[in-house]
C-alpha cells in the first residue's frame, strides 16, 4: 500500500461511519450482535461499543469482524470497495 493510500485512509477514519458499515454488514447477513460476536470471539458488548462509534476497533478485531460479514477491510474502515 503506497504512503498516499495509507494517509488517505487515515485521513478518512471515521469511527461512527466504521460502525454504521459493521452493523449494516451484519444485518445484511441477517445476524444479531451475539452472532457476530460467537462469529468473531469478541463481546457482544464490544460489538455494540463499535457499531455506535463509542470504541475504536483494533485492527485485528476489524480483520475478525471484516472476515465473518465477508466484507473487505478497506470497505468497512473507509466506505470504498466491494459492499456484498
Amino acid at each position: 500500500m503506497s504512503r498516499e493510500r495509507v494517509r488517505d485512509i487515515a485521513v478518512d477514519f471515521d469511527p461512527v461511519g466504521v460502525g454504521r458499515r459493521i452493523r449494516h454488514a451484519r444485518k445484511v447477513r441477517e445476524w444479531r450482535q451475539g452472532d457476530l460476536a460467537r462469529a468473531t470471539g469478541l463481546s457482544t458488548g464490544l460489538i455494540s461499543c463499535y457499531e455506535l462509534g463509542l470504541r475504536t476497533p483494533r485492527l485485528v478485531n476489524m480483520l475478525r469482524i471484516a472476515a465473518a460479514v465477508r466484507r473487505s477491510l478497506d470497505y468497512l474502515v473507509t466506505g470504498r470497495g466491494e459492499r456484498n
